[in-house]
């Protein structure tokens, strides 16, 4: 593993503990993972972090999103967007790792998404806080 992936690994890993510190405090979520490549071990230097929080109450959590300079301090808002219940918010910080955000209600769990989706999360995923049923 080269240096500069490894520095890449190291900032993941501070993203992902910063969320799961975040969520822990925050009585709406009721789950905070990590989906994609880093939840199931097969990151490239390109791969960007996934992570979905499910909330109680998603509008609320939209209307504020502090909590995304809250889990990655210094990141800029590059896209929002809308994929069927999830909503997205991506960032990209200083060293250029990408961040995708994906809030939805408590309810996007259990129920059956598209093709891409289910086979992202089939393929693994690392539960911060909380239980996916």
């Amino acid at each position: 593993m080269s240096a500069r992936f490894r520095a890449r690994r190291q900032a993941v890993n501070r993203v992902v503990a910063r969320a799961s510190r975040w969520s822990a405090d925050q009585s709406d979520v009721r789950a905070t993972i990590v989906v994609a490549s880093y939840a199931y071990g097969r990151p490239r230097m390109g791969s960007d972090v996934d992570i979905i929080v499910l909330s109680d109450d998603v509008q609320a959590r939209l209307a504020k999103p502090d909590f995304i300079a809250a889990i990655t301090p210094g990141a800029r808002l590059i896209r929002v967007k809308q994929w069927g219940p999830m909503n997205e918010r991506r960032v990209r910080l200083p060293s250029g790792l990408l961040i995708e955000f994906g809030i939805a209600a408590v309810e996007w769990a259990a129920v059956p998404g598209d093709p891409g989706t289910a086979r992202v999360i089939a393929e693994g995923c690392k539960i911060l806080r909380g239980a996916v049923a």
